[in-house]
């Protein structure tokens, strides 16, 4: 399973008829270039556990090739979740990250 399949079954996993007016993930892109994706954790399983920040940086950047930065990084602040990545991360290498958060507590 990679991010994007992850995110998927966690946000059907949490549409209940009223939770997915008010919250939901947002996707957007990054100018360093990467993705940010902000999920809110308001009326979900995770809202009430704490995580530890990730940071992972496995960079193979060469000079003039800004597309090939792998890395990603996932802090929670409040009610909300923020995954960053370099823009080649957010499919299955970004998957653990994810998996730290949302997948790991839905039982």
């Amino acid at each position: 399973m990679n991010t994007v399949t992850g995110l998927q079954s966690w946000y059907q996993g949490n549409c209940d008829g009223d939770w997915e007016h008010q919250f939901g993930i947002q996707i957007e892109t990054l100018d360093n270039p990467g993705w940010l994706v902000k999920i809110n954790l308001e009326g979900t399983l995770q809202e009430g556990v704490d995580f530890p920040a990730v940071k992972i940086d496995r960079s193979e950047q060469k000079p003039g090739d800004a597309n090939r930065i792998l890395w990603e990084a996932v802090k929670r602040s409040g009610r909300r979740c923020r995954l960053c990545s370099g823009v080649i991360v957010l499919g299955a290498r970004c998957y653990s990250c994810t998996n730290v958060f949302l997948l790991s507590s839905q039982t």
